[in-house]
C-alpha cells in the first residue's frame, strides 16, 4: 500500500483556496509594510483583560486514503469567561467600518469559522462566540462584529473547504509522485563532466543534508549553472527540499538556468518550472493601476483565477510567453498569475528581490521563518551591491511637488500633510554643506511627518471616487511605505544623505552595510 503523502497549510491559504472571490487588490502586486499591522495587533491585545490570552497556536487535520493534511494557524485571541468562549480575528484597515459590516468579507470571516471550529472541536464546546474586530487607522478606532455559531454549523463550514482543497491536493499527489520517480531515475547528464563539477554537486548535497550555507568559486565555462541545479533538484525527492530557488540579476543567468533544467528534462526529468518576469515587461497594460477601474485584467480577476490555474497545470515551463498565453484566454493580470503559479511550481528562476527585497519579495515564501526552500544565488558577489540598493530608500523633493500638483483642489487633507513634509526636507539645505548633509540617524519629526503622510494618502486612496487622482497617489504611496519600512530598519548599519541634485532635494537612507539583512533571509532558507 503506497505511503500517505503529508501536506501542511497555513489557516489564510487554506481558507482563500476557496473563498477568494472579486477584483484584484493593486496590494498584492505592490505589497506593503506588515509592521504597523503587528504593533497594532500587540496594542488591542494587551488592552484585553486577563481572562484574554493571545496568540493562540491552533491546528486540525483532514485526512484521505493517500493524503494527511495539517491545517496551522494562530488565533488573535481566545477570551474565557462567564461561562462563554469567544474567538477573535483582528483585522487593521483604511475602510470605514461601517461599510465592513455591511459588506461581509469571506475570507475575513472564514478565517475566523475555521479558528473557533478547531477550537470547539479541541474543548468540547457545541457552541461558541466569534468576534471580528477591524482596527480603522486613521482614527484608531475599532469595531467588533460578533456572532454565535453552533459548532455542527462551523464544522459543514470547514468541512466544504476542505473537501475542495482535498480534491487539488489529490491531483498535485500525482505530479509529484510522477515528478519524483523521475528525479530518482536521473543521473548527470554528461558522461564526461568538467573539471570541478562533480565536486560542485557533492559540496550541494553535503551542505544540504547539514543544513548549512556554502560558498562556491569557479572560472567561468566550467558548467556551475547545472551543476548546481542537478543536486539542488535532487533534493526535492529526497524530502529535504519542499521548493528550488535559483536567483539571477542577469537575462544571461536565467537563461543558463532555463537550459539547464531542458537539459536535464531530455534525460527524463519531470519538472515545473517558473521564470518570473518583472511587472513592468509582462503587465498587458502598462501605465494603468492594478484596479479594476483601469485595468480589465484585474476586474474579476479571483474569480478566474480557478480556471486558469487548471488551464496551467497541462503546462510543465511557465515562461514570460506561456503566462501570458493563458492570462490573455482567461483576461487576468500575468504578473498577479506568476506570483500566484510560485506556490504549486517546484523550481522558481527569479531576480535576487523575489528573495531579499521588503518591497516586492515572496512573503508566502519567506516571512515566515524558517522554510524547507533551497536558495542558490547566482553571482552571489552582486548580493553586496544589490543589497544596499534593496535596503536603502529615497524620496525627492521633486515627486512630491509633482504629487502635490496633480491633487484636486478639494483635497486639502493629503496637500497639507505632503507640504509639512517638503517644508521640512527644504529647511534641511541650510545645515548643508557643499550641497549635502549626512546623519547617523533618523530624528522624530521625520519619522511622524512620513507616518502622517502615509496615512493619510491610504486613507484617502480607500475613500476616493476618481481613480486619476488615485494613481496619481500611488507612486508617491509606495516610495513612502519603503521609506517607513526602512526606518522601522534603521541601525547603526544605515546613514541619512540628504542631497542636493541640481534643482531637486533627495532624502536616502542609505544601508552601508546589507549583510544582516541578507543574512536573516538566508538563515531561514537552506
Amino acid at each position: 500500500m503506497p505511503q500517505k503523502r503529508r501536506f501542511s497549510v497555513a489557516v489564510r491559504d487554506f481558507v482563500e483556496f476557496s473563498l477568494r472571490c472579486g477584483d484584484l487588490n493593486a496590494a498584492v502586486v505592490r505589497p506593503g509594510q506588515p509592521l504597523e499591522g503587528i504593533r497594532i495587533h500587540q496594542k488591542l491585545q494587551k488592552l484585553r483583560p486577563e481572562n484574554y490570552q493571545s496568540e493562540v497556536v491552533i491546528s486540525s487535520t483532514f485526512e484521505t486514503s493517500s493524503i494527511t493534511l495539517d491545517v496551522n494557524g494562530r488565533i488573535d485571541g481566545v477570551y474565557t469567561g462567564n461561562d462563554e468562549v469567544i474567538i477573535e480575528e483582528i483585522k487593521t484597515t483604511y475602510r470605514e467600518t461601517e461599510l465592513l459590516s455591511s459588506q461581509e468579507d469571506s475570507v475575513h470571516w472564514g478565517q475566523l469559522k475555521t479558528y473557533a471550529c478547531f477550537y470547539a472541536q479541541q474543548h468540547n464546546l457545541s457552541q461558541i462566540d466569534l468576534q471580528l474586530t477591524y482596527y480603522h487607522i486613521p482614527t484608531q478606532t475599532s469595531r467588533e462584529i460578533r456572532r454565535s455559531l453552533a459548532l455542527s454549523v462551523l464544522e459543514s463550514f470547514v468541512s466544504e473547504i476542505a473537501r475542495n482543497y482535498l480534491v487539488w491536493l489529490q491531483s498535485q499527489c500525482e505530479w509529484i509522485a510522477l515528478r519524483d520517480a523521475s528525479i530518482g531515475r536521473m543521473v548527470f547528464p554528461f558522461a564526461n563532466t568538467r573539471k570541478g563539477q562533480l565536486e560542485i554537486s557533492e559540496t550541494i548535497t553535503q551542505a544540504n543534508d547539514a543544513g548549512q550555507q556554502t560558498l562556491i568559486q569557479a572560472p567561468t565555462g566550467v558548467g556551475k549553472t547545472i551543476a548546481t541545479l542537478f543536486p539542488a533538484i535532487k533534493t526535492i525527492a529526497h524530502g529535504t527540499c519542499s521548493k528550488v530557488f535559483f536567483l539571477t540579476g542577469k537575462t544571461t543567468g536565467r537563461i543558463a538556468a532555463e537550459n539547464a533544467v531542458d537539459i536535464m528534462r531530455k534525460q527524463g526529468l519531470k519538472l515545473k518550472l517558473l521564470s518570473i518576469t518583472a511587472k513592468d515587461k509582462i503587465c498587458f497594460n502598462p501605465g494603468s493601476a492594478c484596479v479594476p477601474e483601469e485595468c480589465e485584467y484585474a476586474e474579476a480577476y479571483y474569480d478566474r483565477l480557478g480556471e486558469a490555474l487548471k488551464k496551467a497545470f497541462s503546462h510543465d515551463t511557465f515562461s514570460l510567453a506561456t503566462i501570458s498565453e493563458i492570462c490573455q484566454h482567461h483576461c487576468i493580470c500575468p504578473f498577479a498569475f506568476s506570483i500566484e503559479m510560485a506556490k504549486y511550481v517546484d523550481c522558481i528562476i527569479c531576480d535576487y528581490n523575489y528573495v531579499f527585497d521588503p518591497r516586492v519579495y515572496l512573503r508566502q515564501f519567506f516571512a515566515c521563518g524558517k522554510n524547507g526552500h533551497m536558495v542558490l544565488v547566482d553571482e552571489a558577489h552582486n548580493l553586496v551591491d544589490r543589497g544596499r540598493e534593496m535596503f536603502s530608500a529615497c524620496l525627492n523633493v521633486s515627486q512630491i511637488q509633482a504629487t502635490k500638483r496633480n491633487l484636486s483642489a478639494t483635497n486639502k487633507v493629503v496637500d497639507d500633510a505632503l507640504t509639512k513634509l517638503h517644508h521640512y526636507l527644504s529647511d534641511k539645505t541650510k545645515q548643508m554643506t557643499n550641497g549635502a548633509l549626512i546623519e547617523a540617524e533618523v530624528d522624530g519629526d521625520l519619522k511622524i511627518l512620513v507616518r502622517n503622510c502615509l496615512s493619510t494618502i491610504q486613507q484617502y486612496i480607500v475613500d476616493a471616487t476618481s481613480s486619476d487622482e488615485t494613481e496619481v497617489l500611488l507612486d508617491l504611496l509606495f516610495e513612502l511605505t519603503h521609506l517607513n519600512g526602512t526606518i522601522e530598519r534603521y541601525d547603526d548599519n544605515y546613514m541619512t544623505i540628504y542631497e542636493q541634485i541640481e534643482k531637486d532635494l533627495r532624502l536616502k537612507l542609505f544601508c552601508l552595510h546589507p549583510g544582516n539583512e541578507i543574512q536573516e533571509k538566508l538563515k531561514n532558507c537552506r
